[in-house]
């Protein structure tokens, strides 16, 4: 089966050029301005963008527990709608696949999606906190990406575990920054909108503050630091303090 995808645009250095792209059994075989072929299919995109799939590494599929919110099918769906041909889901879901066997539950459930999806696992068991996961055991089962989104870890102790182990494997911490203790109740960055939405607000300090101590945990245990949500710009006040920091551990991501 062969199709032909012609008069699209793709993206040259900074400029919107001419281009067609032949696909045999699902494989792309020429991509160039002009494309001469007698295909079965031809498909004329009238000048619509052409770009490699995009992919999406924080995304949520509620899959089991919270489908009221989003399903596999849906969540994957919308992606290829625009764009996407790879999301990775992230573990907050109700059992989390905190477990090689949960985990490896959720793998086979991803595949009705109508994508490729890549699928965290969490930090801790349960997603709660107090007790890392078995780290090997999940990467030996196919997780590279570990994270307790939706839920900063409290306890330093239980970051810097899990930091030490997923160091030795190579693989990122994921982090949700939010000190709960100076959270104080807060559902929206305090500052003129929670004001005039007459919301209680979120103080700075507490993203800034859970993000100052995971980066010194991570500038000792050297594992690769990823903040998931970042929401204000004084986040980056306890990266510029740190004296000979190696920033290939630390990503910064507005999600």
């Amino acid at each position: 089966m062969s199709l032909l995808l012609k008069n699209g645009r793709g993206l040259n250095h900074h400029t919107l050029v001419p281009l067609e792209v032949l696909i045999t059994d699902g494989t792309i075989v020429k991509m160039q301005a002009s494309i001469d072929s007698d295909e079965e299919e031809v498909i004329d995109l009238q000048g619509a963008f052409i770009s490699p799939g995009l992919i999406d590494m924080h995304v949520h599929l509620r899959e089991p527990g919270y489908t009221n919110k989003e399903t596999i099918v849906t969540g994957s769906q919308a992606a290829a709608h625009g764009g996407y041909s790879t999301i990775a889901a992230m573990a907050n879901l109700s059992p989390t696949c905190d477990t090689p066997d949960r985990f490896q539950k959720q793998v086979e459930r991803n595949q009705q999606g109508a994508i490729k999806i890549e699928q965290y696992a969490p930090v801790t068991q349960g997603r709660a906190g107090h007790e890392v996961v078995d780290f090997k055991a999940l990467n030996q089962a196919g997780a590279r990406f570990f994270s307790d989104d939706g839920s900063g870890i409290q306890d330093a102790a239980v970051v810097y575990e899990g930091m030490q182990k997923m160091a030795e494997l190579g693989v990122p911490m994921c982090d949700h920054a939010q000190d709960m203790q100076l959270s104080f109740g807060g559902v929206i960055n305090d500052g003129n909108a929670s004001q005039r939405l007459n919301l209680p607000g979120l103080p700075d300090v507490s993203e800034t503050a859970q993000i100052a101590r995971n980066l010194a945990l991570a500038q000792v245990t050297g594992v690769h630091y990823h903040v998931c949500h970042v929401s204000t710009k004084e986040s980056w006040s306890p990266v510029n303090k740190i004296d000979n920091l190696n920033r290939d551990f630390f990503v910064l991501c507005h999600d």
